[in-house]
């Protein structure tokens, strides 16, 4: 009488498969929940007290006598805080860029000792609390020039400096090796090949790495707690003015003991949450298409 003894193992086998598809798909499920449940619930209370005209209207002063209510019963808004967002993220966007891409072209095209220090410092710097880079822009610049539109955005070009510089290194080190011995080959110069073949190549995915960087700097409170501050009007100077945003307004409504205000809260957040999604659905178009090229 024969045995077959594989029949047990192949059993033994399965049952381990399946117990750890159930344990990787319920340890999914479990990360997926809280951000699915702050998700809907931003989702579902910033519906309730959205208005279009919020985007383009002034805030409203509280009506005291009841706190249910803005005075002469009008719509308050966070137009002012949408265009200080949008300056302070353009001012970060003329330090940064130019920066970190120059930055990411020196540690993927040069070979010196000082590459590595580079790289680590913008290790350092991308780990580094944006509290911290906050407290530094304040004693650069605060100190001196008061809060302004300036000191936010330069203390949000500090946090997008790092992404920017090592996406774009990144970038440039996938440009396939050959395009750059061909381009050597035909007598082309270093420099002319960098400007002409490397770059255009990689361009895209040094766009995806601003936009990574945009998506980060557009939520930060605490930098602009400690640089910009907030206003209740419009941005009007780069410097010597507090500039509103929307991540300090969202914060200082928030914390506000009048309901009316805490409700507006929750509209800000839906921008917020709806701006952040945009740009990363748009970061995963590009790299869908530029899959289905590739």
């Amino acid at each position: 009488m024969s045995v077959d003894f594989r029949q047990p193992i192949r059993d033994r086998r399965r049952w381990a498969q399946w117990l750890t598809q159930f344990l990787v798909w319920g340890l999914a499920i479990a990360a997926l929940l809280p951000s699915t449940a702050l998700l809907v619930q931003i989702i579902v209370k910033g519906c309730q007290h959205w208005h279009w005209q919020m985007l383009f209207t002034l805030p409203a002063g509280v009506d005291t006598t009841t706190a249910t209510g803005f005075v002469d019963n009008r719509i308050s808004g966070f137009a002012h805080a949408i265009a200080g967002t949008g300056l302070m993220l353009a001012i970060a966007l003329s330090f940064s860029v130019p920066l970190g891409v120059g930055t990411g072209i020196y540690l993927a095209e040069w070979r010196d000792r000082f590459q590595p220090l580079v790289r680590l410092a913008m290790g350092l710097l991308s780990s580094t609390p944006s509290i911290i880079v906050g407290v530094f822009a304040y004693g650069v610049i605060v100190s001196r020039f008061q809060f302004s539109a300036l000191a936010g955005g330069v203390a949000l070009a500090v946090i997008m400096l790092p992404i920017i510089a090592l996406t774009t290194a990144e970038a440039l080190q996938q440009v396939p090796t050959i395009y750059r011995i061909t381009s050597l080959a035909l007598g082309v110069s270093p420099m002319a090949t960098l400007w002409r073949l490397i770059l255009p190549n990689a361009l895209k995915e040094i766009l995806i790495g601003v936009f990574l960087a945009v998506a980060r700097a557009a939520g930060e409170t605490a930098p602009l707690l400690f640089t910009a501050l907030s206003s209740l009007e419009y941005p009007k100077t780069l410097l010597g003015n507090p500039t509103p945003s929307l991540a300090v307004t969202l914060y200082r409504y928030a914390t506000s003991p009048f309901v009316v205000q805490q409700n507006i809260a929750w509209a800000i957040a839906l921008v917020l949450l709806l701006l952040i999604m945009l740009l990363n659905f748009s970061l995963r178009f590009r790299n869908c298409g530029s899959a289905d090229k590739r």
